[in-house]
């Protein structure tokens, strides 16, 4: 990837779990999904520098709605 890339940095911020749902909930959002993707065992035979993928999560996507935002924007 570096070849065909070069040099590049990912921003990442490292907060407990709990730092980031708690924001999104004090800020008036609900909750709707969360989800840790995780290589397959198929991609990590493939790709065996992804093994530590599987016990800790690099991502964590969050699904989050506010109330009402929808229904102000079709107004």
């Amino acid at each position: 990837m570096k070849a065909k890339h070069g040099d590049f940095k990912v921003a990442h911020y490292q907060r407990p779990l709990s730092t980031w749902v708690n924001g999104l909930v004090t800020s008036g959002f609900c909750l709707e999904e969360m989800l840790e993707p995780k290589p397959t065992e198929a991609v990590v035979s493939r790709f065996p520098h992804l093994e530590e993928a599987r016990e800790l999560a690099w991502f964590l996507h969050i699904r989050a709605r506010k109330p009402g935002a929808i229904e102000k924007r079709q107004v």
